[in-house]
């Protein structure tokens, strides 16, 4: 283009359209392409390309290419009729020049590509009026744009768009017996086969990329009815379903597809992907058809996250597989809930991969694994269900998957001691508390069943969320007030739990039960080495926690004898007696501590007990049992009913303010003080 050519004939009205352009893809436009109705009128150089009002040369050599390149191709696609007009300005030669400056030649298939890298041009509309024109007697010159834009886009190094984007274009070459539609096609077949060939024996991974391309392709349009889409179904079925390794590898290749083409903005391959998969299932014949296919859908994006969360490692990005697992799930969920039995076995498929998923194993996929396993729509699925049989496999699943997320996040909170939480753990905490509040509000019978195994997962110090599991009672239970509960209504008041109980007795329970008979007189020196039988010789809390229950459980209280008298009073006693470090002294008042819950015989006998230490032992026991009740009400609500009910009991004892710890705590603490005052009150 010669300096005398002028630039853009209707001049206002393309940079409007510019402009719009811009504000379309809500990005700002580059300074000099500014609100033609707003800029004043400059005057220009006669030989500026830019030969419009109100432009203002700019010194940046990378801002002025840009808006040389749009200009120009705002001109050319206003000019051009045809394709064929627009392939015949290809072929010519145009400099570009900004003052003194001459800017390098560029063709309009590089900017053509740019655009579309920018998302300056809608790549589906133009997919569809360059494929128009190729089916239709297309000249040498139109093949030959077709095929350089093709091979801009996808056959760089870094590819600009991916063959979903051009799946109409590259079909009407494939028709063509063009030398350069064939080398296209080649190329194209070469990389995408090269990718896969050790894991395709057929070597058509690029017919299979196409396919699926088409059928994504095919989800995009609106007015697509359900008849097209079960038989394009059956199309890709009959051709990908010949083995189970040819099936297992299309699914292979349509994950890793929908990942790589991901966009937050941008889900539609994801989406059309679950709807594949969602009328595959439907055709199949039988239950179990469906299930094995749904086992392998699953089981190959569980490959594809080991894959890429090993080798990506700290760049590993877990939002697309959330997507996809994510409308997988209702997607599946839909199509197996007519039929009870397949949607049963969907159930348990796609719990078993959240079990192998869990973030122990995949520490970069922790945030996505909570929000998959607290779906609003999955955890109704474990627990509403008619059949007894059904609805005890859906808590023994979820009781797997919470052990699982709890056994993460104690790793995390034994990293304390060393460093300060990230934002990012803090915020895994965040989510962990809650999900046990919704838990706790919509399913506390299964925190009431599962709270013993629960809470020996948490580390000691982590009160609030004990606070919240052993806050759960019955839904038909109506809680008195704790503040004028006296324990003779305790008493009078009891119920015997059910619980789920998983522990491991078998090298003490012998002894223990002689003892609790009155069998044996001696146990002591035994139930010290089972708490500290490794090498470091250091206490086991998880063996105490187990310990102090099955003492707790398995023995009565007389009301005719003193507590002082009773077995599993006597090894607490002794427990306290001989534990040489006061933090394992701590550790065995937090063990009674953790079974003051909802009224039941547990609690009336634990919190018997822990009044009776308190009256009966030494002032640093006195303390440590004010000390663990305190650390356990000062925290956030909620508090559980048999803590409230045996702190108000403790400090209500007369000579209670008269302990020398106790007027230290009010003196230094005005926290302290103001909570006794109102119990008190």
């Amino acid at each position: 283009m010669s300096p005398s050519t002028p630039a853009i004939p209707p001049i206002n009205e393309s940079k409007m359209k510019l402009y719009e352009m811009f504000a379309q893809k809500q990005i700002a436009p580059p300074p000099n392409l500014s609100h033609p109705g707003v800029v004043a009128s400059s005057p220009s150089s006669s030989n500026n390309v830019f030969n419009f009002p109100g432009f203002q040369p700019s010194n940046d050599l990378f801002t002025t290419k840009v808006e040389q390149m749009l200009i120009e191709l705002d001109r050319l696609l206003k000019q051009s009729d045809t394709f064929a007009d627009k392939s015949k300005r290809t072929t010519n030669i145009t400099e570009i020049r900004s003052g003194e400056r001459h800017l390098p030649i560029v063709s309009v298939e590089h900017w053509i590509s740019s655009g579309m890298k920018y998302g300056l041009i809608p790549l589906e509309e133009f997919d569809v009026k360059l494929s128009k024109q190729l089916n239709h007697n297309p000249t040498d010159q139109q093949i030959e744009f077709a095929t350089e834009i093709l091979q801009n886009c996808l056959l760089t190094m870094n590819p600009i768009t991916s063959i979903e984007e051009h799946v109409l274009v590259v079909n009407a070459l494939m028709k063509l017996d063009s030398p350069k539609a064939v080398e296209l096609i080649q190329d194209l077949e070469n990389r995408s086969n090269q990718l896969y060939k050790h894991l395709n024996a057929q070597n058509d991974s690029f017919s299979l990329r196409l396919l699926f391309a088409e059928w994504i392709r095919v989800c995009r349009i609106n007015t697509t009815t359900n008849t097209l889409y079960t038989q394009f179904a059956q199309r890709i079925v009959s051709q990908v379903s010949s083995s189970t390794d040819r099936l297992c590898f299309f699914f292979r290749l349509s994950t890793e597809a929908c990942i790589e083409l991901y966009q937050p903005s941008r889900p539609q391959s994801i989406d059309a992907y679950t709807k594949l998969i969602g009328c595959m299932v439907r055709l199949q014949e039988n239950n179990m058809a469906k299930i094995k296919m749904i086992s392998h859908v699953l089981s190959v994006i569980v490959l594809v996250i080991a894959h890429q969360h090993e080798n990506q490692n700290i760049h590993f990005n877990q939002k697309p597989f959330l997507k996809l697992l994510s409308s997988l799930f209702i997607e599946l969920n839909n199509a197996t809930s007519r039929d009870k039995h397949a949607h049963a076995g969907f159930i348990t498929v796609y719990s078993n991969v959240l079990y192998t998923l869990e973030p122990t194993q995949f520490p970069g996929f922790a945030f996505s694994w909570l929000q998959l396993f607290s779906h609003r729509h999955y955890l109704p699925l474990l627990f509403a269900t008619d059949q007894e049989e059904a609805s005890q496999k859906g808590q023994t699943i979820c009781f797997k998957l919470i052990s699982a997320h709890l056994s993460f996040l104690s790793q995390l909170l034994q990293q304390r001691a060393s460093r300060r939480f990230t934002q990012s753990e803090k915020a895994f905490y965040q989510g962990t508390l809650r999900f046990l509040v919704v838990m706790l509000h919509d399913y506390p019978e299964f925190l009431c069943r599962h709270y013993l195994s629960l809470i020996q997962l948490l580390p000691v110090d982590c009160i609030q969320l004990r606070n919240v599991v052993l806050s759960s009672f019955p839904k038909t239970m109506i809680l008195p007030d704790p503040f004028t509960t006296t324990l003779a209504y305790m008493a009078t008041n009891l119920t015997v739990p059910e619980l789920h109980i998983k522990q491991d007795y078998s090298d003490i329970i012998a002894l223990l039960d002689a003892y609790l008979t009155g069998s044996t007189k001696s146990v002591g020196r035994h139930i010290m080495q089972h708490l500290k039988s490794g090498q470091d010789q250091q206490l086991d809390s998880k063996k105490l926690q187990q310990l102090v229950f099955y003492v707790g459980s398995h023995t009565k209280l007389d009301t005719g004898k003193s507590l002082s008298e009773n077995p599993a009073v006597q090894i607490i006693k002794y427990l306290l007696a001989h534990m040489e470090e006061s933090k394992d002294r701590y550790l065995v008042i937090n063990a009674i501590v953790d079974h003051l819950r909802y009224p039941n015989t547990h609690t009336y006998f634990f919190s018997m007990t822990l009044l009776h230490l308190f009256t009966s032992q030494s002032e640093p026991i006195k303390e440590l049992v004010t000390r663990v009740l305190l650390e356990r009400l000062i925290v956030n609500r909620p508090h559980p009913w048999g803590l409230l009910t045996t702190f108000i009991q403790l400090i209500k004892e007369p000579m209670f303010t008269e302990h020398e710890f106790i007027k230290e705590s009010m003196t230094h603490s005005p926290d302290i003080k103001r909570l006794f005052d109102n119990v008190l009150k």
